[in-house]
């Protein structure tokens, strides 16, 4: 239904990929233009395994495929250094498939970009989440966090409920194919009384294949 009021307000979109995990948190894909493929998986098993999963979809521009991945990695509820291991494990699942997508793209002669979007439930600038690697995992495999170098007051996304501070939760990780620049991020100033996140946004310039917003 929140999906369907998005679209009524954005008829140019259309949904992609609509995740069906146990429980009510539910993640989604629209876009503008069809993928090419569209699907979402639970994350597998592990020592310690993650809730929920990803959606995934693939675009398309020319020579260029737009990998990107939809998530809402595990809440901190039980504390940081508890639930730390639940989001490295979705970390290094995310990273294990996109490689493995990036395999298949480029064996069909395609250039493939990779985008990691959502809630990533960390905040890399407070010292609290130090202990929690979860965006060391992606950035050790090549990816790029897109609040690099942007000051913390405009990269808060999450607006406090007086129980906890202001985060830097959401946003985009990044692993681009040679000559695709894609920006940092930026953040829509809306209240608390809108949601507690904040939308967040970047772009891909393609130039080989025309810009995909």
């Amino acid at each position: 239904d929140a999906l369907k009021e998005i679209i009524s307000a954005l008829p140019q979109y259309k949904i992609q990929m609509v995740s069906n995990f146990k429980g009510n948190l539910e993640i989604a894909i629209l876009s503008k233009t069809d993928s090419m493929a569209a699907f979402a998986e639970e994350f597998h098993e592990a020592e310690n395994t993650p809730p929920r999963g990803f959606a995934f979809a693939a675009f398309e521009s020319g020579a260029n495929a737009l990998l990107v991945y939809s998530v809402h990695l595990k809440s901190n509820v039980g504390g940081i250094s508890a639930t730390a291991p639940k989001r490295e494990e979705s970390a290094r699942q995310i990273i294990d498939h996109a490689e493995n997508q990036r395999l298949h793209y480029r064996s069909q002669n395609m250039r493939p970009s990779v985008l990691v979007c959502g809630d990533f439930n960390t905040d890399p600038t407070r010292k609290e989440f130090h202990v929690d690697h979860t965006l060391k995992e992606f950035v050790d495999k090549g990816f790029v966090w897109s609040f690099r170098g942007i000051a913390r007051k405009n990269a808060i996304t999450w607006l406090s409920n007086g129980r906890y501070p202001d985060a830097v939760f959401d946003g985009f990780l990044a692993l681009p194919a040679a000559g695709i620049d894609i920006s940092r991020s930026v953040v829509t100033g809306t209240e608390r009384a809108v949601s507690d996140h904040r939308p967040v946004s970047i772009w891909v310039d393609m130039p080989l294949g025309g810009v995909i917003p």
